[in-house]
Formats: structure tokens, sequence, C-alpha cells
């Protein structure tokens, strides 16, 4: 008797069967034992359980990603396309599933969960869903196509618990305010009280970092995948840090700006750091950013000009994104869904866009896109960073304030003694 093996493969090609669309089926095949490398062009029975459908499938021996291309054609006749897809969407995602159906999923989904959560362990922080996308990309050899599917994957999973809510990135905008918190026994609250106060001391900071510099920094990123890969570094420096994303709000820019005026004040001469998009306006940011903060000079409370600022804008730029393979987008498609390529785009002949199809053509790179090296983006900060700072400024800055850090140690342990009628030891 001939034995035979079953397994699912998924249809994406524009396939249909009786005016009904089978993009997205997964078939299951019935597969003769037969070696490969003996029959390459073996026929198998294919059936689809959902529509009922049986095909004859002929396979051919090419491999795309790792997985193997054939082609389909009803038994009356008629060919259909199969064209293979990553691989690494879970079967029967994002659809009603029946049981089995349900066990195939959650055996696929399990084995996906715990690769990413090996990657979070690499990557050393929790991206954004968009920033997933690009890392699946790298290393599951996700489609962009797939991006959209991929996305709302990582939601049902993290509603299921086959992820921790916190894979992705914490959206600050839609953050919870006043929640109750009880307070413990009141020896363990004691003891608290006692480590934050010896916090306090060890973080105490009289003086500035930036008061002996020439400069003074601010850093502004496109993507909050960016605030994430970078926030450690620009912490150890000082540099205040934020995601371009609320750009549009005016407390964002006039924040900065009031920093940036107190100083320059003081005599310091003040520069931006931007990393962005490699796309036309992205290339344009420093023209486009110093309109929009000139707009706020004479805002109350603000009362600066940006004329001195110095706009750096070190990424994201054609030879890093070539140096490090950087995944590119095939097209110039902007927020609102135009596409800056096409001449009925109303800011297609603007000299900004047509220098930029000039030069580069139609593809763009987003700031995400950085997440799939992020040594090597931790080291494009760092030597932006050192071109006005030394690299070992932050322990400079540590050794200066060890003496005031003791002083106030003195100060709480004798302010204790005074306030609780302590005797000093």
């Amino acid at each position: 008797m001939e034995q035979h093996k079953q397994r699912y493969v998924e249809i994406t090609g524009n396939c249909s069967w009786d005016g009904q669309s089978l993009m997205g089926r997964y078939m299951r095949l019935r597969t003769p034992k037969i070696p490969r490398s003996d029959h390459p062009e073996a026929p198998v029975k294919v059936h689809d359980p959902l529509l009922g459908i049986n095909f004859n499938m002929r396979r051919k021996m090419v491999s795309i990603a790792d997985t193997e291309v054939a082609e389909l054609w009803v038994s009356r006749g008629g060919t259909l396309a199969y064209s293979a897809k990553s691989g690494v969407l879970p079967a029967f995602a994002g659809k009603r599933r029946s049981v089995p159906q349900d066990e195939i999923y959650r055996r696929d989904a399990q084995s996906l969960a715990s690769a990413i959560l090996k990657l979070r362990e690499t990557i050393g922080f929790s991206p954004s869903v968009r920033g997933w996308c690009y890392i699946a990309e790298e290393h599951f050899h996700l489609t962009k196509g797939e991006f959209g599917s991929f996305s709302d994957l990582l939601v049902e999973m993290r509603k299921s618990g086959l992820l921790p809510l916190d894979i992705c990135a914490e959206d600050g905008a839609r953050q919870w305010y006043n929640d109750e918190e009880i307070d413990p026994t009141p020896e363990k609250h004691a003891q608290y009280v006692v480590e934050v106060m010896k916090h306090h001391c060890a973080t105490y900071r009289p003086i500035s970092f930036w008061s002996d510099k020439d400069v003074y920094i601010q850093l502004l990123v496109e993507k909050i995948d960016l605030v994430q890969l970078w926030k450690e570094i620009a912490g150890r420096f000082h540099i205040p840090i934020a995601n371009a994303r609320g750009w549009s709000d005016l407390h964002c820019r006039a924040t900065m700006m009031r920093r940036f005026r107190d100083w320059e004040d003081r005599g310091k001469k003040c520069v931006l750091l931007y990393c962005g998009d490699h796309d036309p306006a992205g290339l344009n940011i420093s023209e486009s950013m110093m309109s929009n903060l000139a707009e706020l000079k004479d805002a109350q409370k603000v009362n600066w000009h940006p004329r001195k600022l110095k706009i750096h804008r070190f990424g994201l730029n054609a030879d890093f994104i070539e140096a490090h393979g950087l995944p590119k987008l095939h097209n110039l498609e902007t927020s609102s869904g135009g596409d800056l390529s096409h001449s009925s785009h109303r800011d297609h002949t603007k000299p900004y866009v047509q220098s930029y199809l000039r030069k580069y053509g139609k593809w763009k790179v987003e700031a995400n896109a950085l997440v799939v090296r992020p040594d090597a983006g931790r080291k494009l900060l760092l030597d932006t960073i050192q071109k006005y700072l030394p690299l070992d400024a932050p322990d400079q800055f540590r050794e200066r304030l060890s003496t005031y850090q003791r002083d106030v140690s003195d100060a709480m342990r004798a302010t204790l003694c005074k306030e609780f009628n302590l005797t000093p030891l």
C-alpha cells in the first residue's frame, strides 16, 4: 500500500476557483514518499479542507528564503501559481480557527514567540511594532508585503499571552496617570526610604555636566525605536533625546528651544543632532527644521531665535545604509499616502524632491531599519558625539561630582540626627 505524509502550504499568488479567491488558503498536501532527488517532477495530491477542492501539484526544486516554490493546477485544467511566503507567519494566523487549526496555529506561534524573546535579549531593548517588522525581515525573511500581517500577529500574540505586553515599546502619549499605590509594612517602607536617601546622595548633582563644555547638545530622532536604542548613551552624556513624531506639538519644540536659549545665553554653541529617514524630506530636514523652530521665536517664555543653532543631521545616510545592508523601500510614499516620485504629487516638482530622485532614485530607508544593526547604530551615535565631546567626558563629570556627593551624605546624616534626636556615631 502506498504511504503518504501530510503538511500545510499557503497559496499567496492571485489564484481563484469558481470566482472565489484562494489567496491565503492553507492547502493540505498528501505527498507520496518518493525521494525528491530521484523524482523532482513527481506529482502530488493537494486538498483544501476549507473549500473541499482537490488539486494535482508538480514540485519545482526552487528555493526562495528556504521555502519551496511549486506549481498547482486543477484536475480539469487551468494553472494556479503558488508563490512561497517567508514562512514566519503561523498557519491560520488572523483567522477564525477550528480546534485542529488552532492547535497548528499555537504550535507555530509558540515557536515564533520563543525566537522573538531570544532576539529581545540580544538587541537589549523593546522595539516598536514597526521595528519588530524590520527585525523579522532581517532574521526570519519576512517580506515587506507581510509587515501588516506581522504587526497584527504581534498584537494577537500579546493579547493571548504568547508574548509579554512590553515586548513592544510603550507609547508615552497613552500613559496613565494618578494610579493608586499602596505602601508595604512599616519596616519595609522604612528600608525603602533609606535606599531612596542613599540613591539621592549618590546622584546628587549641584553642577551641570555642560558647565565646563564649549557646546550644549540635544538629540532628536525620527522614530521611537531610535529613542529606545540610544537613550542609554544619550543619558550617559546628559543629552536630552526626543522622538520627532511629536514635532508638530508646540510644547515639544518650545521645551527644546528654552534649553538652547538658556545655554546660548551662557556662551555655549548649541547643537541639535538629528537622525531620521533617508528620504527627500529627511535629507531636507535642516532647512525645514530651522523654519519650524523660527515660527516659535516670539512665543511666550521662549523668545529665542535659532539663527546660531547648528543642526547636524548624522543619519541615515546612503554610505551607512550600503555599508550595513539596511533594508530599502522601493517607493517614496509619504505619511499622507502619496508617492513623491509620481508627477501627480503636489511636491513632486520641488527642488529637494527632484534633487533626491536624480541622486538616489525611487527608494528610501526608514529610521526604524537601524534596529536590525543595533551595534552599528550605537557606534554611529558615539562617533557623532565624539565630534563635540571626548568619550571620557562622563567619567570626568563623575569625578567632579564625587566631592559634592560626599558632602551631601554628611549633611544628610546630620539632618537626620537633628530631626529625630539621634546621637551621631
